[in-house]
């Protein structure tokens, strides 16, 4: 679940913090050809087009000066991958950005918008007072947020439907003037636009031999 320190972010006014640009002039070099995609967590369904996934996201990329943020129809766009894990959790690609994969410790710089399912929209990380992006490594964020960017890569955006137990307000939020923002036990859906992803390692990771004689190497993190 989401620390203490995130869910009092969590509740504040209309621009309600639950957990935010780069700035360029117009592009006027031909973007390099992408290097090979790396395995994601997410099985391709055959779903969208690959001509569609992009490379991460560069200020030369933004012809308005910022990033090509996610709009209020990424809430319906259609899914590149799709993954609908036993939690109830739907993990869906909308965009495929490039480079290595975020891992369960990853520090992720970005900016999201969230909504309730079915309901209104909560959150907008660039209609902040100071529309910074999110700066979080994934152990800080709450368990729906946390599982479901695992796997992402800079520049990618991914929708994550998140059921209500796996998400912040399962008692239910309300702002400053008491309005009820989430409701009790709401599945929420957030669209994430990952800018960077700088990995964590594990420090005084235990070594595990290696079982044909060679140096041993650290235990992956659990």
């Amino acid at each position: 679940m989401m620390s203490n320190r995130t869910m009092v972010v969590a509740g504040v006014a209309v621009g309600l913090s639950v957990l935010a640009a780069c700035n360029g002039d117009k592009r006027s070099e031909t973007k390099p050809a992408p290097r090979p995609a790396a395995t994601t967590p997410v099985p391709d369904t055959g779903a969208g087009d690959a001509a569609a996934a992009r490379a991460p996201l560069t200020p030369g990329d933004f012809p308005s000066g910022g990033p090509d943020l996610a709009g209020v129809e990424a809430y319906d766009a259609p899914a590149l991958k799709r993954l609908e894990l036993p939690s109830g959790l739907v993990i869906e690609d909308l965009k495929i950005g490039e480079g290595e994969a975020a891992m369960p410790r990853g520090l992720l710089t970005f900016h999201y918008r969230g909504k309730v399912k079915d309901g209104a929209e909560f959150d907008v990380t660039k209609d902040h007072a100071e529309p910074k992006p999110m700066v979080e490594p994934l152990t800080r964020l709450f368990e729906g947020l946390s599982t479901g960017l695992v796997g992402v890569k800079p520049g990618g955006r991914r929708r994550l439907t998140i059921p209500g137990y796996l998400a912040p307000g399962i008692a239910g939020l309300r702002n400053e003037a008491g309005e009820v923002v989430i409701p009790s036990d709401a599945v929420l859906i957030y669209v994430v636009d990952v800018l960077e992803i700088k990995q964590q390692l594990v420090p005084n990771a235990p070594v595990v031999p290696a079982s044909d004689g060679s140096e041993p190497v650290p235990a992956a993190p659990k």
